[in-house]
């Protein structure tokens, strides 16, 4: 099983941070055949939408950043 563990604080290091490790090495610690991802959203590169509709005429924003890209 896959569980993935998506910490949104802009602190990294921060109280949200600790709380989200302690479930994730209690969830390790429940089952072996766990697999948890810790994924931290202040360690990506995310830029704001401009509005300018180009995805919906080819199905791919213009705008370059980490976001997965579909296609």
């Amino acid at each position: 099983m896959k569980i993935v563990i998506i910490n949104g604080s802009p602190r990294k290091n921060g109280a949200t941070f600790k709380v989200l490790n302690y479930f994730k090495k209690s969830l390790e610690n429940v089952d072996s055949d766990i697999n948890v991802e810790f994924v931290n959203l202040i360690d990506y590169n995310f830029k704001y939408c401009m509005g300018c509709q180009h995805c919906y005429k080819t199905c791919n924003c213009i705008i370059s950043d980490d976001r997965i890209k579909e296609g």
